[in-house]
């Protein structure tokens, strides 16, 4: 809990300096590349890291160099996981709703994906629900790297104008699942539920790597939408997983919450979010 406090408490100061939270994923800008083999984007934990104060090991990582250097505090105590060494997470950001990139949208959900949407930026007025009410982070024992982008939006070229940044393919079957959890209209389905077994790796589609941190596993030569199955609130803690909203604020949440009680916490503006249940009122006694 002191960890992910301190995440939230950086992301407060974050957001006090620069006016917006940081995006999912971001693009570094071609000028601050070490060349050209290096990686040119980054993920929200690398750009948290000078409000942790560890702002030196940004410094390879902005110029598209990965790191993989070990930050104690991206590693919750009771993450079995983990190794403790190189760049373990074992914290999420809240991505909004599984899905395509395409239609990713502020309402359902605070952090976005830069690399697609550059000027889609989350500031204060974007807080209609509240920061005591909208979650940030959770747990993941499932998170991969700090340092590396779980994203298939470039798993076929072709899906891709890199000049222009749209998809030429009706389907949009990219999905994110690192590090983001997500929620869904069809929970069970897309995404299972809080503390829930994601599936095997055996039987996770893989991803290909393409130029910019991507994570990739044993290829079987499909794509990555069933790990979104895995982006969901989970721990080595029973009964729950400890997050953290908005405002700072840290609660250990029960992991047989309603489902619609949880997407109520997930998205930050009720009322234009996607949710089957628009007009549903979060009250405090939801959380007990």
């Amino acid at each position: 809990m002191n960890n992910i406090r301190n995440i939230a408490l950086a992301t407060v100061q974050y957001e006090d300096r620069l006016r917006r939270l940081p995006g999912l994923f971001d693009p570094i800008q071609g000028e601050r590349m070490a060349s050209n083999s290096g990686y040119p984007n980054t993920t929200w934990p690398v750009t948290m890291l000078p409000d942790l104060e560890r702002a030196q090991i940004v410094t390879p990582n902005a110029a598209g160099v990965l790191g993989g250097v070990y930050v104690e505090v991206y590693v919750c105590p009771s993450d079995g996981t983990k190794q403790r060494q190189g760049s373990d997470m074992s914290y999420v950001a809240n991505g909004g709703k599984v899905g395509s990139v395409v239609f990713e949208k502020l309402a359902n959900g605070p952090f976005v994906n830069h690399i697609f949407h550059p000027k889609l930026t989350f500031q204060d007025g974007n807080w209609m629900d509240g920061r005591d009410y909208t979650l940030l982070y959770s747990e993941n024992i499932d998170c991969q790297s700090y340092d590396e982008i779980g994203w298939n939006g470039w798993v076929n070229v072709d899906k891709w104008e890199f000049d222009i940044p749209r998809f030429v393919e009706p389907d949009h079957d990219d999905r994110t699942w690192s590090p983001v959890f997500l929620w869904t209209t069809a929970p069970g389905d897309d995404v299972k539920l809080i503390n829930q077994p994601g599936p095997e790796e055996s039987e996770i589609d893989c991803d290909h790597k393409r130029p910019g941190r991507y994570t990739s596993g044993s290829c079987n030569g499909k794509n990555g939408v069933l790990r979104t199955m895995k982006a969901r609130p989970s721990s080595a803690h029973g009964g729950g997983v400890n997050v953290a909203f908005g405002s700072g604020r840290v609660m250990f949440l029960r992991e047989n919450i309603q489902y619609g009680i949880y997407i109520a916490l997930m998205t930050p503006y009720d009322k234009k979010w996607d949710s089957p249940d628009p007009n549903y009122v979060l009250g405090d006694a939801d959380l007990k």
